[in-house]
């Protein structure tokens, strides 16, 4: 959502950028939470309680269709988000370009004054910044659901064989830290922009200092 949100921002069609707006992104939050919430509550019917030794349980997946569909499910998913959002970025990228064409065609070399000439260095400068966020989102994102991706194809691949105790719990041990590892960008993309945002940064700063509130108060 935050993707396709940059598309609209950058567009150079000034009815396009109108739609992003904050009504829009409480409506889209709400909906895909709502969506998450029905696709995943199938988990709560088609779980059961597995004894694995004297004493301990685990709760997973029903084996058979279920466990398949879900499998092939998180591998579709986790390797078509990443295909989007390189797409919606590159669309991102080219909306930015085709925006700056547009101003500098529009803008005659004489009549570029200091002030005007101090924007589009100001302009320049955020829309570096914005690709460069687009790409470090794209790269966190896919690298680590490639780990998860690659865990999914080879529990397909190996589902019938027969397999070791032993083997077993270290394929239990590994799918684990790539689900963990799945997680990870919804954690570390924020850090990612204060790091590479000199105007995200500013932001959070001004956000945090409570600088807006106290200027509208005034």
């Amino acid at each position: 959502m935050a993707f396709v949100d940059r598309i609209l921002v950058t567009s150079p069609n000034a009815r396009t950028r109108q739609r992003s707006t904050h009504r829009l992104a409480y409506i889209s939050i709400i909906i895909g939470t709502l969506c998450w919430i029905f696709s995943l509550s199938h988990v709560l019917v088609f779980s059961n309680i597995i004894p694995i030794t004297a004493g301990k349980l685990i709760c997973y997946l029903k084996l058979g269709w279920y466990s398949m569909a879900i499998s092939y499910g998180s591998l579709i998913k986790e390797t078509l988000i990443p295909l989007l959002m390189t797409f919606f970025g590159l669309w991102s990228i080219k909306n930015i370009r085709k925006v700056r064409r547009i101003v500098m065609t529009s803008t005659s070399i004489s009549s570029i004054g200091n002030q005007t000439a101090t924007g589009l260095n100001s302009s320049r400068s955020k829309d570096r910044q914005l690709i460069l966020m687009l790409l470090v989102d794209t790269t966190i994102y896919s690298f680590f659901s490639l780990i998860m991706a690659i865990s999914l194809m080879y529990e397909q691949i190996t589902l019938n064989r027969p397999k070791p105790a032993e083997v077993f719990q270290i394929e239990t041990f590994v799918k684990s830290i790539a689900m963990f590892t799945a997680h990870i960008p919804f954690c570390i993309n924020s850090y990612a922009n204060l790091l590479v945002s000199k105007t995200f940064r500013k932001e959070v700063k001004d956000l945090l200092l409570w600088k807006r509130i106290i200027y509208i108060c005034q």
